[in-house]
């Protein structure tokens, strides 16, 4: 495949359910080898855009720390 499908938008959840049927579909027995390559590369696109969702939402993410003065104020999230 030469260029790879562009998968509509969706929310996060509905993605990783989708990400769940296709690997529930492809452990069952006689899924036809082309059925498999097509799940197969969907599935592996549909992780790749996932991880760039929670990338994206890790960024975003912020907590309130308090400042010098006593203050709470809007910090980065902690690398744990």
């Amino acid at each position: 495949m030469s260029e790879a499908k562009k998968l509509p938008e969706e929310s996060f959840e509905a993605g990783l359910e989708r990400l769940k049927k296709l690997v529930d579909t492809l452990g069952r027995p006689g899924v036809s080898l082309d059925d498999a390559l097509r799940g197969y590369e969907e599935g592996v696109a549909l992780s790749a855009e996932l991880s760039q969702k929670l990338t994206r939402a890790e960024a975003r993410l912020e907590k309130l720390v308090q400042g010098p003065d006593g203050e709470p104020r809007v910090g980065p999230m902690d690398e744990d």
